[in-house]
């Protein structure tokens, strides 16, 4: 009778060292999921300002080649010397290209300054 009660109690640690490292291994587990959840939510945000930024840039190349199309335009009025073309087209390709500078400089002040 007496083997058996020790043979019980050995059983009874055991179990109870089992559950210890069953949990010591839970809180790790719990533990490395929050990392992952923080690691995930990290990306998310760098994915958002990734796109912001390519989309910005988007914007700039679009303005950089409305401005250089106006250049090539006004610099072939001035070779033709078509004077009175060039001066017609010359407020809206400086504009074009004001506004190419504008977004570069405010993409710039946003994300590299």
């Amino acid at each position: 009778m007496a083997a058996t009660v020790r043979r019980a109690e050995r059983a009874v640690t055991r179990s109870e060292a089992d559950v210890r490292a069953l949990e010591r291994r839970q809180r790790e587990l719990a533990d490395e999921k929050a990392q992952v959840e923080d690691a995930r939510a990290q990306l998310a945000l760098q994915r958002e300002e990734l796109a912001d930024r390519a989309l910005a840039l988007r914007g700039i190349a679009d303005a950089l080649v409305t401005c250089n199309s106006g250049l090539v335009q006004l610099v072939n009025y001035v070779l033709a010397e078509d004077f009175a073309a060039a001066d017609a087209i010359y407020e809206g390709s400086n504009a074009d290209c004001q506004a190419a500078e504008d977004e570069l400089s405010a993409y710039n002040a946003a994300y590299v300054e």
